[in-house]
């Protein structure tokens, strides 16, 4: 490495460090009510050990990626990664959870911010959509997510809760899967691989999702009810805030069913303090 910049980077002290966190911040915990938690006795071993490693990972900077940076650091003169913020404490911590969506909290540190939203439309980029298709009807977006541990079924559950409703349903698959894989959905509902989601939103009567911080924060900019099925990671922890805002139906994945969906879309669609009470400002104050 040229010694020039090895000696730049032989202390702490030249590093500017600013935290961003793009959901939940880890500092705060995603502790979940019981009712909204992912526990399941049919759930796998391997897939609870898993989920532990996870959260030790997440919430401790463990495991690989703190050894690699260790590793890094020691060959630059520098200490653990632990030592870190007593060295040089961060100057900011920003999240991108606004406000209004959090917990009452009466104590924060002193470098935290909330923000809100980083949307810009301008740069989203441009994604064919087969726009002659849509036919009038009241429209229900649908999207869970780009990962593909989404299981296929989630979506033939959405697709019977919605038949016979009169609504035309928008189902986004994120990327990662093949329309084809759901041409036998019932009710007919449009399968694309991607979706320009902004304009979706717009014009959805409901949006169902998984709790995921882009989406729930562009359904709440718009003001447009939700329907939330946490999966996985920070997912629950988001979810319990919209429960307790009152601003979404929250159904887990564990407990989602055809009945429950459908009792969940009807309640939304009969009440219209859903859609007055939620202003699209809600996340932009």
């Amino acid at each position: 490495m040229d010694s020039a910049i090895r000696s730049h980077f032989s202390s702490d002290a030249a590093i500017a460090l600013f935290l961003v966190s793009t959901s939940v911040p880890h500092n705060f915990g995603w502790a979940v009510p019981r009712s909204l938690s992912q526990c399941d006795n049919s759930v796998s071993y391997f897939s609870r050990l898993q989920k532990a490693l996870l959260q030790i990972s997440a919430f401790r900077i463990c495991g690989p990626i703190r050894w690699k940076l260790d590793k890094c650091r020691q060959q630059l003169g520098l200490g653990p990664v632990r030592d870190l913020q007593k060295v040089f404490p961060a100057l900011a911590h920003i999240a991108t959870l606004p406000e209004c969506l959090d917990f009452p909290r009466s104590i924060l540190p002193s470098n935290f911010y909330y923000t809100g939203p980083f949307v810009d439309e301008n740069v989203r980029p441009v994604v064919d959509f087969p726009w002659n298709r849509l036919d009038g009807r009241p429209l229900i977006y649908v999207f869970l997510g780009p990962a593909r541990k989404i299981r296929p079924i989630l979506f033939l559950l959405i697709a019977e809760a919605c038949e016979g409703l009169g609504l035309q349903v928008v189902i986004s698959l994120g990327g990662r899967r093949s329309p084809e894989m759901f041409e036998n959905l019932p009710g007919d509902p449009l399968v694309v691989r991607e979706a320009p989601q902004l304009e979706l939103i717009k014009m959805a009567k409901i949006v169902i999702n998984h709790a995921g911080i882009n989406t729930v924060l562009e359904t709440l900019m718009e003001g447009k009810p939700m329907i939330v099925i946490p999966i996985t990671h920070d997912q629950p922890a988001l979810a319990a805030r919209l429960v307790w805002l009152k601003v979404a139906e929250v159904i887990p994945e564990r407990k989602l069913t055809v009945k429950q969906l459908r009792l969940a879309l009807v309640k939304i669609l009969n009440d219209p303090s859903y859609r007055v009470g939620m202003p699209g400002s809600f996340c932009t104050s």
